[in-house]
């Protein structure tokens, strides 16, 4: 996504998510972010390190979004998982989370997995191929749903999971999710999509 486009959907995010706006000054907010890379010990990519700049803390429908309000605890926060170079960055509410992969272990520069806290890392999937493609599919996932209601039955039915859980829908709206290696797929446990890589 091109810096232009993410600058678009930072703006939506102000517009229409639940948002707290960060309190603390840029010298103090950059070296807040400083300190959280050096006790994470790799730094943060430039979509999140803008998302910080931005935000203290977003709501989004059911998901929360984790922004500079959290900086002191995210590093405490599975402590294995940042030894990964993973760094949680959104939760679901329900004690399951959204994970920023630093490290390109996927085979993608920096894409967001789901990690079902009950099912465990191994049933883990890659849920978006970058931040800004997270967080613009929270925000706008929804009209892809509304966009097959024109549709007939049978075809209806092949697009009703919704984003990112179709892989129809995931084509079109973030392909580079079909690059991902070595993780399952959003659709990976849909007896409908098995066909689908």
């Amino acid at each position: 996504m091109r810096e232009q486009e993410w600058q678009g959907v930072l703006d939506i995010v102000g517009q229409r998510a639940t948002t707290e706006a960060r309190t603390i000054s840029d010298d103090e907010l950059s070296q807040a972010i400083l300190k959280l890379e050096d006790d994470l010990g790799f730094p943060l990519t430039d979509e999140y390190r803008t998302w910080l700049e931005h935000f203290a803390y977003v709501e989004i429908d059911c998901q929360s979004f984790f922004g500079f309000s959290r900086l002191d605890s995210l590093s405490e926060v599975q402590f294995d998982w940042i030894s990964r170079g993973w760094l949680a960055v959104a939760s679901d509410r329900c004690g399951n989370y959204y994970v920023l992969v630093h490290n390109g272990e996927f085979g993608l520069p920096a894409p967001v997995i789901f990690i079902d806290m009950i099912r465990g890392i191994e049933e883990a999937y890659i849920f978006a191929s970058s931040f800004p493609k997270f967080i613009q599919g929270s925000l706008e996932g929804e009209k892809f749903n509304d966009s097959v209601e024109h549709l007939n039955t049978e075809e209806q039915l092949h697009l009703e999971r919704t984003w990112p859980f179709n892989p129809n829908i995931a084509r079109e709206f973030d392909p580079d999710i079909f690059l991902a290696k070595n993780i399952h797929l959003p659709w990976h446990d849909d007896p409908r999509f098995n066909e689908v890589k």
